[in-house]
């Protein structure tokens, strides 16, 4: 059908009549003013109802719309395809997930009639959106291996995991909370020997049940970039509604983000200072009341650091879906940093 709508008048054709008689084929007009009692607007949109539960369906596809100009309606599906396709960066993805992409891409240029278009752009963006960047991934490996991945009671990995919004390294900056970010940042100044005093506090679960409630924050010592990754040791305080704990773990900073577990202290550390101490590669840890700390799970009240040759100090840090209350919320500081002769 065609539909022109001039001086006030709305007629209605058979566009197969309209293209052999034009405005003299047979036609229904309706007038929208009802004999001027209405005015009209001097611009309009143009559009249609739809409703469900009517017991009848139907399909309507927008052909041309004339005006000024002649759009056609396709054409221009496609130009909003372009356009949604122009903001892939395709570089910001793994191979695979790249070509899963590249193919709804295809589909999406392939596609021939207004609704197909319109259906494959929300397609794309859907898979865009669920998609994580490969600058995702290797933190949510590293993280995977610092934390475990078999879920256990000991484990914040399923906070991490369903937590994870993208990776940051920001090397030479004071700043080591950045708060929408996760990923690692490290101070400017590279240490050897030195003595940290950091306080983990705020160790309230919001929600025990989800992610099982943990607060788990880690400092970085020793630590140098590997591309995006990270060598060097991260030392963790976790915390559940009833247990605090500290581990230490050894980051080597190879492609798969590998973390070797070294040792680990049973205490409660939330809102109390405690000090990590390395002096000649050996690291120390004091609670607040200058006492080293008391049960190792591997015996040992102090630890020789494997391959240390001092780096940056910095910490991990991740945030929560925007869309979803914190499971936990944290208060992280460094109290007092100062090197060793």
């Amino acid at each position: 059908m065609r539909v022109i709508i001039k001086d006030g008048m709305l007629s209605l054709y058979k566009d197969a009549d309209y293209l052999v008689s034009g405005t003299n084929s047979k036609h229904v007009e309706v007038d929208l003013t009802a004999n001027n009692k209405y005015a009209l607007y001097n611009s309009y949109h143009f559009g249609i109802l739809t409703w469900l539960n009517g017991g009848t369906s139907f399909n309507f596809e927008l052909d041309q719309l004339a005006g000024n100009t002649i759009v056609n309606g396709i054409e221009k599906a496609k130009t909003f395809a372009e356009k949604e396709i122009s903001k892939v960066d395709l570089s910001n993805y793994a191979s695979s997930d790249a070509s899963n992409i590249e193919a709804k891409i295809a589909e999406l240029r392939n596609s021939e009639t207004y609704i197909d278009i319109l259906n494959k752009i929300k397609e794309l963006k859907t898979l865009v959106a669920s998609t994580p960047s490969k600058y995702v991934r290797p933190a949510i490996d590293l993280m995977d291996h610092i934390f475990s991945d078999d879920h256990s009671i000991k484990s914040s990995w399923d906070a991490v995991q369903n937590n994870m919004n993208q990776w940051t390294h920001e090397q030479g900056t004071n700043s080591v909370v950045n708060p929408g970010n996760a990923g690692w940042q490290l101070a400017d100044d590279n240490f050897t020997n030195f003595r940290l005093k950091v306080n983990m506090a705020g160790a309230t679960p919001i929600n025990p049940f989800q992610f099982n409630g943990y607060l788990t924050r880690s400092f970085l010592i020793g630590a140098e970039s590997a591309g995006n990754k990270v060598k060097g040791y991260a030392i963790t305080v976790q915390k559940s509604s009833t247990e605090c704990w500290i581990q230490l773990h050894y980051l080597d900073g190879n492609s798969d983000c590998n973390a070797t577990a070294i040792d680990a202290w049973a205490g409660d550390y939330d809102g109390k200072d405690f000090t990590i101490e390395v002096i000649n590669g050996v690291l120390k840890l004091y609670n607040e009341d200058g006492t080293q700390f008391g049960i190792s799970f591997f015996q040992k009240s102090e630890i020789a650091l494997t391959n240390y040759t001092g780096g940056h100090i910095g910490v991990f840090s991740w945030t929560y879906d925007t869309n979803i209350a914190p499971v936990v919320q944290t208060t992280m500081t460094f109290k007092e940093l100062r090197t060793i002769d």
